[in-house]
């Protein structure tokens, strides 16, 4: 064969075997219209075993539960076909129909689980409140839930990613009733309420337990018997009276309160007067209701959260604080014993007692009489001194004035205590009683005042009487002393004599014109050990007395009667023993 232009001759080897292309292209058609096929039908098989579930929807006896979950799943069935259009529409793909299918198929299980068990819930919650198990929290929580299953206020629906949610009914101003979204409640978290078991606070139980670790503390009061009256013990088992109660009983209430949802039920249980509330939006927004309005929030679809304001808080704590007071068991125990017996010793003591203060009574008022009373009342109030037999008993011999009455001498068998009083002074009735005192022996000065009746009101001290108007008396120049005259004496009385006195009026005629070095034998008889310095000093322990200083010499004398024994000076004031100086130098010791 000629060969033309552009003419290549066909290689055998090359040719393509058009049959074997084509029956490949068709198994390959075949298999991509298999593989579809299969995705259909397990995209169909998904919505057909969703709507074969649907129709298993479990019933109760709540026929109108019923209607609506059997209308649940009605519309359930449709959502999946409207679904399975829209995927092979092309409106959505295959992955997203799957979600909707999975998510509707979680929600059919969780409600038809809640359906299934419903009834047991619902009659759970009831026996649990019938027991005093659970309180207003929970039933407040499972209310929430029940009111979902309302269906003449409440409904199912679908959402858009295939939830099934329950609703409440709302009716606009159209008339037309339509679900409230904002309300909803997700069948999960129906499910999760609708098992939310909060239990009620025994309060009393708690409050007793916590009292019961407080211990015991116990306080003893006793009052001894006297003479007068028994004896008490008074034994107090009282814990609030310990110093740290107060801590003791914080750290109890903090126990008992250990959750908002314990302080809830204290509240709305045991306080009463509280709603609890699980919708925020239905809190009032007066403060006042508010206060009375426990909010439990359930917006987390798990459980119940308690959110109470500082207020009622406060208030369940003290009501936790007044429960434990009240529970502490006080106990109160009372021993009495009998008075003590007065024996005849001690009657005869009391009486010696009262019968000496109705003694200085009478003297003090005899005192009393002798300030305010007039010349004659003066000279009896003496006259009584003298002759009460109490005065006697302290040595009073007398009681006596100077010749002008300008002063009153009370003279005692003891002339160390005897006492002059200055007249001529305005005293008041609590100064006169207490220059009394003396004699009296009270020392309260008012209790002296107010003996005999006391001083009567308006009379004061009185020494002299009042200036005379018009002309006085031949001689008469002016008041006359009150005092002048007063006095009483006991009769036979000798006043005993101060041997210290004696003894140094004998030294100070001793010591008369005694040079020093006579001097040192006088003082070395009174175990003075004394050594002269020449004629006119003396040394005695160190000491240096000049004979011509009055006050050295005052100071020694002093000295000497201090240490000398009685039996010295006695022979000496009696003139038994005398000390002169000798003419040959010394001192002559004379004795009678």
């Amino acid at each position: 064969m000629a060969t033309k232009f552009g003419y290549v001759e066909r290689n055998i080897e090359n040719d393509v075997n058009w049959g074997e292309v084509g029956r490949g292209f068709a198994d390959m058609l075949v298999a991509e219209r298999e593989e579809r096929k299969a995705k259909k039908e397990f995209l169909d098989d998904a919505m057909v075993k969703t709507q074969d579930a649907l129709k298993e929807a479990p019933l109760g006896y709540n026929t109108d539960f019923n209607d609506r979950i059997i209308e649940l799943s009605t519309n359930a069935s449709a959502y999946l076909l409207a679904a399975n259009k829209d995927m092979k529409a092309g409106k959505i793909t295959p992955a997203e129909y799957m979600r909707k299918v999975q998510r509707l198929n979680s929600s059919a299980d969780q409600i038809f689980t809640l359906t299934n068990n419903y009834n047991k819930l619902y009659e759970e919650h009831l026996n649990r409140l019938d027991e005093d198990i659970s309180g207003e929290v929970e039933q407040a929580i499972f209310e929430r839930i029940d009111n979902m299953t309302n269906f003449n206020s409440h409904d199912f629906f679908i959402d858009s990613t295939g939830a099934i949610v329950a609703a409440p009914l709302v009716t606009g101003e159209d008339g037309v009733t339509t679900i409230d979204p904002s309300k909803a409640l997700s069948a999960q978290a129906m499910f999760n309420l609708a098992q939310n078991f909060v239990n009620k606070l025994d309060v009393e139980k708690e409050v007793n337990t916590a009292v019961d670790r407080l211990g015991s503390y116990i306080v003893t009061e006793q009052n001894a018997a006297t003479y007068k009256r028994g004896g008490k013990t008074e034994t107090v088992s009282d814990i609030t009276q310990r110093e740290d109660y107060s801590k003791m009983r914080e750290s109890l209430i903090n126990g008992i309160l250990d959750s908002p949802l314990n302080t809830a039920s204290v509240l709305a249980d045991y306080i009463k007067g509280y709603d609890v509330i699980t919708d925020e939006k239905q809190l009032s927004k007066d403060p006042a209701e508010r206060e009375r309005q426990v909010f439990v929030d359930i917006s987390n679809g798990k459980e119940g959260r308690a959110v109470l304001t500082e207020k009622q808080e406060a208030a369940a704590r003290e009501q936790v604080s007044t429960l434990i007071d009240g529970m502490i068991d006080k106990k109160y125990k009372t021993a009495e014993t009998a008075k003590k017996e007065i024996s005849i010793s001690r009657l005869k003591y009391w009486q010696s007692i009262k019968d000496a203060d109705q003694a200085k009574e009478t003297i003090a008022t005899y005192w009393n009489q002798l300030g305010w009373g007039n010349a004659e009342q003066k000279e009896k109030a003496v006259l009584d001194l003298i002759s009460n037999i109490n005065v006697k008993k302290q040595g009073v011999l007398g009681i006596t004035t100077n010749e002008d009455g300008s002063e009153l001498n009370i003279i005692f068998d003891n002339p160390k205590f005897n006492q002059t009083i200055d007249l001529d002074k305005n005293y008041t009735p609590e100064e006169w009683a207490g220059l009394g005192s003396v004699l009296h022996g009270m020392a309260d000065k008012n209790e002296a005042v107010a003996a005999g009746g006391g001083w009567e009101k308006g009379q004061t001290y009185q020494f002299e009487t009042q200036p005379v108007q018009g002309p006085m008396a031949s001689g008469y120049s002016g008041p006359q002393r009150l005092f002048i005259g007063v006095k009483a004496t006991r009769q036979g009385a000798e006043p005993v004599e101060d041997i210290d006195v004696t003894f140094r009026e004998v030294l100070d005629e001793q010591f008369e014109g005694v040079d020093a070095e006579s001097l040192v034998y006088v003082l070395r008889s009174y175990n003075l050990s004394a050594e002269n310095i020449g004629k006119s000093k003396i040394k005695i322990d160190g000491a240096t007395y000049d004979l011509s200083d009055s006050r050295a010499m005052d100071s020694l004398k002093n000295a000497i009667v201090n240490s000398a024994d009685e039996d010295t000076k006695e022979r000496a004031a009696k003139g038994v023993l005398k000390f002169s100086p000798s003419k040959t130098g010394g001192v002559d010791y004379t004795t009678k």
